[in-house]
């Protein structure tokens, strides 16, 4: 410096000297990252800043779509909804920075909403026959790309039934139920139980038939009718007759035609019942017996033919192959009369007409009911009394009737 005093010293003067220090520039930046990008409704995520360069006291500034949330902390922690885009500004106090305040990168949410887990047990029937097998499935909704299940029945886990069907053999009042582990990430009810399955089991019932000839031993040349009686045999039935092992008949439960001596007729059964073993059912066995048909007859007879004018005759009636209990109508000139005894007893008068017809209760017979041949009544002619006159005296003393026919007195005297 140059002064223009006089008496001046130390002219010109030089001043202190200042030394410089230049700071590098240091950039200013900031990463965020996320526990999740993809998450569920109602799930908190939190969100870690990196920042580079961000001094002795940085200060972070959350942000949720371009609004400022959080707390100036290095951690933000909230629950995000679909789509929402969180950042986060920092401010750093670092000597000489660059790009200061510096924004982060975007991270934008997917958030899906939760799904409910549920499962279904079907299967093609619930009321079965004992030792049937049967197949349950699982239907499940939600259970994801890899699905757990597992069977119980009757409140039982059963080892080792993890697949999407189990099959088994049931017991009446069995309960199967399916437990569903879903896989997806969003889901609610999880894991889930299915809705019970109550089986029935019936039991099963043996198959059987038996038949019946309405008449054996039969009569040679009648017609047999033979009844089948099935037991389990279902609301539609099916009978096959045989005789001698060939098919014979129709199917009926009732088959009639006429046997021969020795015939073997029997009947098969298919049963239409549910839960039935021993089907068909082969029936017993009937081989026919042949009886010879008899001639059925009658004959009449009396001793008192011809006959006393006045008197009862009495006629017996003599049965041929009569049975038991044969019947007898008697006939008086073709008009039914007496009673159903093997005599008949009555007052005739010439000339009568007398005939019985027998009906024998056997079974095998030829001409029966039976007419006895007729017995044609005469009167047997009274004998002719006569008297010879004589003059002997007679006093009669107390007169009584006597017999015309030359008797003693009935209660008289002879004087």
């Amino acid at each position: 410096m140059t002064s223009n005093a006089a008496c001046i010293s130390g002219n010109p003067a030089t001043s202190n000297q200042i030394c410089m220090t230049v700071n590098p520039l240091h950039p200013v930046s900031l990463i965020i990252t996320s526990t999740s990008t993809h998450t569920c409704a109602g799930t908190s995520v939190t969100f870690n800043a990196f920042p580079t360069n961000p001094g002795n006291t940085p200060v972070y500034l959350w942000k949720v779509n371009g609004v400022n949330v959080g707390t100036n902390n290095q951690v933000f922690t909230y629950t995000p909804a679909n789509g929402d885009c969180i950042t986060c500004q920092l401010t750093s106090d670092i000597i000489c920075p660059t790009g200061n305040p510096s924004l982060s990168n975007s991270i934008c949410m997917i958030v899906d909403q939760p799904l409910p887990v549920s499962i279904t047990v079907t299967t093609p029937q619930t009321m079965v026959c004992a030792g049937t097998l049967v197949t349950f499935t699982a239907n499940p909704t939600h259970g994801g790309s890899l699905p757990g299940f597992q069977w119980n029945v009757n409140a039982v886990n059963v080892s080792g039934a993890t697949s999407s069907t189990y099959t088994y053999v049931p017991l009446n009042g069995d309960i199967i139920t399916c437990q569903l582990t879903s896989s997806n990430n969003c889901v609610t009810g999880n894991p889930a139980i299915s809705p019970p399955v109550t089986m029935t089991v019936n039991p099963n019932f043996e198959v059987t038939v038996s038949i019946t000839a309405s008449s054996n031993p039969f009569c040679a040349g009648s017609q047999v009718t033979y009844t089948a009686t099935p037991d389990h045999g279902g609301p539609v039935p099916g009978f096959q007759w045989k005789v001698n092992g060939g098919n014979a008949g129709t199917n009926s439960p009732l088959f009639t035609y006429a046997p021969a001596n020795g015939d073997q007729v029997s009947c098969t059964l298919n049963s239409s019942a549910s839960c039935i073993t021993g089907n068909p059912a082969l029936s017993n066995i009937i081989t026919m017996t042949v009886n010879t048909n008899l001639p059925a007859g009658v004959s009449i007879s009396t001793l008192t033919n011809p006959f006393c004018p006045g008197t009862s005759v009495t006629i017996t009636a003599t049965p041929t192959n009569g049975g038991l209990t044969p019947v007898y109508q008697w006939k008086l000139n073709g008009a039914n009369a007496g009673t159903n005894l093997p005599t008949f007893t009555f007052n005739p008068a010439a000339g009568d007409s007398v005939r019985c017809v027998m009906t024998s209760n056997l079974n095998c017979l030829t001409g029966n009911p039976a007419s006895s041949a007729r017995i044609i009544l005469t009167e047997r002619a009274a004998p002719n009394v006569t008297f010879t006159s004589c003059f002997d005296t007679v006093t009669i003393l107390g007169a009584q009737p006597f017999s015309l026919h030359g008797g003693l007195p009935l209660g008289g005297q002879y004087s």
